[in-house]
């Protein structure tokens, strides 16, 4: 009918999966790693356990089902313990998981926020700058 002519773009979005009551995390919580001085000490050790076999399995198995479990953290205390889920279908911007453990409204960790920076020490890295443009007014003007 005319409305999508030659060189012109169109944004289409196809459904390919619906799911109903299912428990979403933002996909940068299944990015997310911590340190280790940051995790919970009972959880550290296994940790350093599971890396260990896991490096051992890769090279006794060529295939592995490790792209459907990834590990959310969730805060403990001062540090956050590691959960293990299962994930599935993904918008790009949220991630449906199930798992063992997992409840809705529960929080899980995105990143990191350092205390030490300032919401005044944000700058736009785009923003043109100009010749002698890091002296402020008041210093101009003396």
């Amino acid at each position: 009918d005319g409305r999508l002519l030659p060189y012109l773009t169109a944004n289409v979005q196809f459904e390919l999966q619906h799911l109903t009551d299912a428990l979403v995390v933002p996909n940068a919580a299944l990015r997310w790693t911590p340190q280790s001085d940051q995790v919970a000490a009972e959880p550290r050790v296994d940790r350093q356990r599971a890396e260990k076999g896991s490096k051992r399995a890769r090279k006794n198995s060529p295939a592995s089902n490790d792209e459907q479990r990834r590990q959310l953290w969730t805060p403990d205390g001062a540090f956050v313990r590691p959960l293990w889920v299962n994930i599935s279908a993904s918008d790009g911007i949220m991630t449906a998981v199930e798992g063992e453990g997992l409840s809705e409204g529960m929080p899980v960790v995105t990143g990191m926020k350092s205390e030490d920076s300032e919401p005044s020490d944000a700058r736009n890295p785009f923003t043109p700058k100009f010749p002698g443009g890091s002296r402020s007014r008041s210093q101009e003007s003396r």
